[in-house]
């Protein structure tokens, strides 16, 4: 008998051992939110409805992320035969998983919701029970929003500053061209300059509605350029744009191809020798034609890239392709509608300008660094 009884005693002590070690394993929360999952789905298809809903909400409490939770929620809601609920849940997780292929529970059930709109009927509950389904009392929680929050969102207005390098050169022209002339007294003035430079930007748009489409707008003061001894009044820069947008990506990762067209004003600032060989620095605006084509990327919430790449011809009998321009930017949404935005602007613009029978070629190449804060909504 001691033999026999000393066995069961050890046979026990090493049941109760494995028991504690099982015990004392940690479970991560996404371990745990998918015991809770196996759960909901072991309750959904034993008929038990509201069980299944609480081991669903519980799962999406300890993991978020585990989405096939939305989907026995709205199975659950159907067998109950709360439909509205059950359509809310469905949409709430095809929103979220994007381009990802659903649960095949999902698309049975979007199949028998959309047969029962179509006829104009009630959809039969799931066949997972026979049961009757018994009354709940309605989920005080409504669906999580999945709306992503865009960095620019729908309507963005940004004012700030810039600031870089500016070479600007003015050079006479004659029948033969531009290059290498001496000043002209009077007439205008051979010149040149490399330095730093800045100013003041404004820029806003507005997609109205979230619709494809979306007025432009932009506003630049612009430092003069750097040219010793000489006093130059300070150029402005305006673009009036139409712009759209394609989305290419939507979901939790957002692309976007833009592309805007519309009317541009540049004030060129110009320098000429009067009668008496004093050098007098005037302005002078011309009128374009602005397009561009571009990509606006938002890989997080609150958080976004743009490039753009444009060109501008005169609106002119004598016009041509002028300007050059590229562009990239980045926008941040931290809090509310607060928005910030900065980046780094390239450009080369030119203009032939005449006074009486006098001709001078203008070339202005920039290339600066922004940054602005704004709201967004």
């Amino acid at each position: 008998m001691k033999p026999a009884r000393t066995r069961i005693l050890l046979a026990l002590l090493a049941s109760l051992l494995v028991a504690s070690t099982a015990q004392a394993k940690p479970t991560t929360p996404e371990e745990e939110a998918r015991r809770q999952l196996d759960f909901a789905w072991e309750e959904l298809h034993g008929s038990g409805w509201q069980d299944a809903l609480s081991s669903a909400e519980s799962s999406l409490r300890l993991y978020p992320a585990l989405y096939e939770a939305m989907v026995i929620k709205a199975l659950a809601y159907e067998g109950l035969g709360d439909l509205r609920r059950a359509e809310s849940w469905l949409q709430t997780y095809l929103e979220i998983i994007g381009s990802t292929p659903p649960h095949p529970e999902a698309v049975e059930l979007g199949s028998r919701l959309l047969d029962a709109l179509a006829m104009g009927l009630e959809p039969e509950p799931a066949p997972l029970t026979a049961e009757p389904a018994p009354a709940v009392e309605p989920d005080p929680e409504p669906p999580p929003s999945v709306d992503p929050v865009s960095a620019w969102g729908d309507a963005s207005v940004v004012v700030g500053g810039f600031g870089g390098l500016r070479s600007w050169s003015q050079g006479p022209c004659d029948a033969a061209g531009c290059a290498g002339l001496p000043s002209q007294a009077p007439g205008f003035l051979a010149a040149s300059g490399l330095g730093g430079g800045g100013g003041l930007t404004a820029r806003g748009e507005y997609f109205v509605l979230g619709w494809w489409a979306a007025p432009q707008v932009r506003y630049d003061v612009i430092s003069p350029p750097s040219l010793t001894g000489l006093q130059v009044p300070a150029a402005h820069r305006l673009d009036l744009r139409m712009a759209l947008r394609v989305p290419v990506l939507t979901g939790a990762r957002r692309l976007w191809i833009l592309g805007d067209v519309g009317y541009g004003m540049r004030s060129w600032s110009t320098l000429q020798v009067d009668s008496i060989g004093s050098a007098v620095g005037t302005n002078i605006a011309s009128s374009q034609i602005v397009a561009a084509l571009g990509v606006r990327i938002e890989p997080v919430d609150r958080f976004g890239v743009q490039a753009r790449v444009g060109l501008g011809g005169l609106l002119a009998s004598t016009g041509g392709l002028n300007e050059v321009v590229g562009e990239l930017s980045v926008a941040i949404k931290p809090v509310g509608p607060l928005q910030i935005q900065g980046g780094v602007d390239v450009r080369r613009t030119t203009l032939l300008v005449s006074s009486g029978a006098d001709r001078a070629e203008l070339i202005d190449l920039s290339a600066v660094v922004w940054a602005g804060a704004g709201v967004t909504f």
